[in-house]
Parts: structure tokens; sequence; C-alpha cells
């Protein structure tokens, strides 16, 4: 009974681990396409879902006055261009995360990513 939950638990971890670097070379790949403007915005569902969670999450009193205006569109193509000029060793979907958050918090935006 061990070596089958064994091997179960096996089975069950790596996916989520070959998951994550499918869905950083799908944020890679749609951030080079917004930075190029050879798609269009609709084509762009992930990316605009982080950026409508974050600015959810955060306080109205903490929101700069980029994600009160809305403008996801912008966000968007300025945290591309971010992660581009800024990558680390987290990878490129929470490098993205990162930068929307300073794009959208007051509070973040003063703060420095490590590493």
């Amino acid at each position: 009974m061990n070596i089958l939950s064994t091997l179960l638990m096996i089975i069950a971890l790596s996916a989520p681990i070959n998951a994550i670097s499918d869905i950083d070379k799908t944020v890679k790949k749609q951030c080079k396409e917004i930075t190029n403007d050879s798609k269009p915005m609709v084509a762009n569902e992930y990316l605009q879902g982080i950026i409508e969670g974050i600015n959810y999450a955060i306080p109205y009193s903490d929101a700069t006055e980029l994600a009160k205006s809305g403008a996801i569109k912008s966000i968007m193509e300025k945290a591309c261009k971010n992660v581009f000029e800024n990558r680390t060793l987290h990878g490129f979907n929470s490098d993205y995360k990162w930068q929307v958050m300073k794009l959208t918090s007051k509070k973040h935006s003063e703060m420095k990513q490590q590493f």
C-alpha cells in the first residue's frame, strides 16, 4: 500500500511542476505579442485576469492612479515591458504578477523585488 501511495504522490506532484513551466512560456509569449503589437488584447485573457484580480484585492486607498483609471491595457503593456527589463529567478509568471502589483499598489511600488 505504501508503494502505491508513493507512486500516486509522485504522479500528482509532477503535473504542477510541468504546468508552472507551461504557464511561464504562455505568459512570456503573450507579453512578447503585447510589446510587439502583434495580437489583439482580447487574446490575453490570462494577463487581464491577473490585473483584474490584483485590482480587486487592493484597497482603493492604496491603489495608484493607473489602477483607479481602470486602464488595463496600459498596465498590461507596462508590466510586460518591465518584466523583460527586470527578469529574476522566480519565473516569468511571478515577475509579471510582481510588476502588476508595483503598477497598481502605492505600497508595493516602493518595494524592491529581491533575487
